[in-house]
């Protein structure tokens, strides 16, 4: 592989059920990567035309510090898809991390119960992540 497609995933936000106006958040250092994929991944049981009430990348420099919302990364809306939804629903957010902070904070607020998570793809690290750093616990290649 050549190192400008070597990634690292990430599980921010675990498979879990979240109920109505709940708020659900995950966390990821994003140090030495130029690029960040960071998916929401909502059911559809119960929920065929709703998005969410929420669903945001914030970032901070600091772990600990104060996540300011990305505006190109913020969806807020109880407005209905213009189409029914019969499968799960992607919410995907593609941001070049060249002059971003360094940490990211995904959150999420369903507009009813359902089942989400969510995930982070770092790519184009300075490094090669190894197996210990890629976040992936089998990799298999054809």
């Amino acid at each position: 592989m050549i190192p400008e497609q070597e990634t690292s995933m990430k599980v921010l936000l675990v498979p879990k059920s979240v109920t109505s106006a709940q708020t659900v958040t995950g966390f990821i250092d994003c140090k030495g990567y130029d690029y960040a994929e960071l998916d929401f991944v909502l059911d559809s049981a119960g929920d065929t035309d709703e998005m969410p009430i929420t669903a945001k990348i914030g970032e901070a420099t600091a772990s600990n510090g104060t996540y300011t919302d990305i505006a190109a990364f913020t969806l807020e809306t109880q407005t209905a898809y213009t189409q029914a939804v019969t499968g799960a629903r992607i919410i995907q957010n593609l941001i070049d991390m060249r002059g971003r902070k360094r940490f990211l904070k995904m959150t999420l607020t369903p507009q009813t119960t359902t089942i989400v998570c969510g995930t982070a793809k770092l790519s184009r690290a300075g490094i090669k992540p190894g197996a210990a750093t890629g976040g992936i616990d089998y990799r298999l290649v054809g």
